[in-house]
């Protein structure tokens, strides 16, 4: 999957994120909090 925003990108208290082949961009910088993170051959 992707996830792409044009302006900063706020992704805030998740508990998992499962990025498994996926993106997760943004042209002016991104915050990410999660307790978890999956980013097997994902992108950030």
């Amino acid at each position: 999957g992707l996830i792409n925003a044009p302006g900063q990108l706020l992704l805030k208290n998740l508990n998992v994120v499962n990025n498994q082949s996926g993106e997760i961009s943004s042209a002016n910088g991104f915050t990410l909090t999660a307790n978890s993170l999956d980013n097997t051959d994902g992108s950030l």
